[in-house]
């Protein structure tokens, strides 16, 4: 696929400030750039994973309202989204660097002294 972004519509872009017709401009607006940033990851990704990496960026793109916050003033839609992707990439990345050393697991201090004992006991009869 070519990573060719479309021209940036800023009518379309302003339409989401009207509650009317802010769902069907979303939506066409993920539509004209889902093909685009889907090839963009797949120059950096396997296309499985870029994939679901498309499909999470979109959901952060609506969840967040990001298209409502693109500016004219500030360049293209094109640029100001393949930096929001890669803003989305770099927290992706941390969180999952997170989980490898241990980001999901809850620090227990060992002041407590009945909770060093009761981790003791444990541990030996683990052994």
């Amino acid at each position: 696929m070519a990573l060719v972004f479309p021209s940036t519509q800023w009518t379309l872009v302003r339409k989401l400030a009207d509650p009317q017709t802010r769902d069907d401009a979303v939506q066409a607006l993920c539509k004209k750039y889902w093909g685009p940033v889907y090839a963009f990851l797949c120059q950096r990704y396997q296309s499985a994973d870029a994939e679901d990496i498309t499909q999470e960026f979109f959901f952060v793109v609506m969840k967040q309202e990001l298209f409502q916050r693109a500016d004219s003033a500030e360049g293209k839609l094109r640029s100001w989204l393949l930096k929001s992707l890669n803003y989305c990439l770099a927290n992706r990345s941390r969180a999952q660097n997170s989980v490898k050393r241990g980001g999901r697991v809850k620090i227990v201090g060992l002041q407590d002294e009945e909770l060093r004992l009761e981790l003791q006991g444990i541990a030996a009869g683990a052994s």
